[in-house]
């Protein structure tokens, strides 16, 4: 099954366009200062200190993987002495590993998969950052939308409250009517105030995140990428793409290394050694001498205390264990995420052609009873509460848009059609687009 995200927005502009008079206006914003969402994805991971952080950690990790190569080599020292007789003395030598049991293999391992490790958090700190600030976007639109339909609403109930006043006035309606559309400006305040509330929370909680102020001028374009596949076809790719699972597969070698750490430390190491004695009779006057180079085999060996070494074999098998059963918490809780986005995306699309239809009925419904309401065949309740109708159903329609956006991206990004560390683009490099 291929959904089309831009195709289903052009089919919902042509239905507007045809149906509708005002619900062009369900997502408006007062500027023009327009964002792609991608814009904002980026301009998150470009100053976000989240990701500066971890970028350090791989620094810190490449150099802890070039000091385990360097434990390869030669380990050359150099010791001195001075005696209270004013003779002085020096040894230097030269330590080449033979055989240590893989205890080197094992380092060089441990920091291999540290590396792999401190890569992919870096990826996964990208990707949970996108997740909230796709999550911020959403509330934010939501906000944004509900509040222009319900100033909308306001201004239809202000024109009401006009005519009511009149009627009023002549002594053709009751004080009971003017009371009751009282009731509902009042209403309408309250509402205001909360969307205007969720809206400008949720704008500062993406101004910390990007680290720019918008000063209540972000405008998010309604441009998405292509949703297309099965929910098992997008479970799949996740399981091969997303980072957290890769990075728990970095963890279980870091595991493994460790495991082979600790057999390793049972087995003696094995060095050639070359070793040179200088000495002097005194601090000032070099004298010859007699100290000649030579070559010798060392043979070390600790085992630890007691049964230790057994026990940190004990200890580093439950652990690579353990990382084992958090992958599958990890994938049980990365379907659930595949498959709420999923259920929203396929929802909002079957809902948005009745959605908007509702909205179109209503408002027709509302220009009938106001005409009824003048003949006097309709009641000012069915007036006023068609009115509050057709607000709802605005904010209803403005909402399954912003849900049905934010799905797209989201299933985007359980598939790996987004790069967390770079531009969004989709496998055919395409974005759907309608700009409203």
């Amino acid at each position: 099954m291929r959904l089309l995200f831009s195709i289903s927005f052009i089919f919902l502009s042509l239905l507007e366009a045809q149906t509708l008079d005002n619900a062009d206006n369900t997502i408006q914003y007062s500027n023009s200062n327009r964002y792609c969402i991608e814009d904002i994805i980026n301009m998150t991971l470009l100053t976000h200190p989240t990701i500066k952080m971890n970028r350090q950690i791989i620094k810190g990790s490449d150099a802890q993987l070039r000091g385990a190569k360097w434990g390869y080599y030669p380990t050359p020292s150099l010791s001195s002495y001075q005696t209270g007789d004013n003779l002085f003395g020096a040894t230097l030598s030269i330590d080449q590993p033979l055989f240590t049991g893989g205890k080197l293999d094992a380092n060089y391992d441990l920091a291999l998969a540290n590396k792999k490790s401190s890569e992919y958090s870096l990826e996964d700190s990208a990707y949970t950052l996108i997740e909230t600030l796709l999550n911020n976007i959403k509330t934010y639109m939501e906000g944004e939308s509900s509040y222009t339909v319900l100033l909308e609403g306001q201004k239809q109930l202000r024109i009401l409250e006009g005519m009511v006043s009149r009627r009023v006035a002549a002594g053709v309606s009751s004080r009971a009517d003017m009371d009751l559309l009282s009731a509902r400006l009042y209403q309408m305040d309250t509402d205001l105030n909360f969307a205007k509330t969720k809206r400008d929370t949720a704008l500062a909680q993406i101004e910390i995140m990007t680290g720019r102020p918008f000063d209540n001028k972000l405008i998010v374009e309604l441009s998405a990428p292509v949703v297309s596949g099965t929910l098992s076809s997008v479970i799949d790719e996740s399981m091969n793409t997303h980072p957290l699972l890769k990075k728990i597969d970095a963890q279980r070698e870091y595991a493994k290394a460790e495991l082979d750490k600790a057999k390793a430390n049972i087995w003696p190491n094995l060095s050639l050694k070359v070793q040179q004695n200088f000495g002097s009779s005194s601090m000032t006057i070099d004298t010859p001498s007699d100290n000649n180079p030579f070559v010798y085999i060392s043979l070390q060996a600790s085992t630890g205390a007691g049964l230790s070494a057994r026990s940190a074999i004990e200890g580093a098998q439950a652990k690579i264990l353990q990382v084992e059963q958090e992958k599958l918490i990890a994938k049980q809780s990365i379907v659930n995420k595949i498959m709420f986005a999923y259920n929203d995306y396929n929802s909002a699309i079957s809902r948005i052609s009745s959605q908007g239809k509702s909205v179109g009925s209503s408002q027709r419904v509302f220009a009938s009873y106001t005409r009824l309401f003048l003949a006097g065949k309709r009641q000012w309740l069915d007036l006023v509460n068609t009115s509050r109708e057709v607000t709802q159903n605005e904010i209803a329609f403005s909402s399954v848009k912003v849900t049905m956006l934010i799905a797209a991206y989201q299933l985007a990004l359980y598939k790996g059609d987004i790069n967390p560390l770079g531009t969004f683009r989709d496998k055919n490099n395409q974005i759907g687009k309608v700009n409203k």
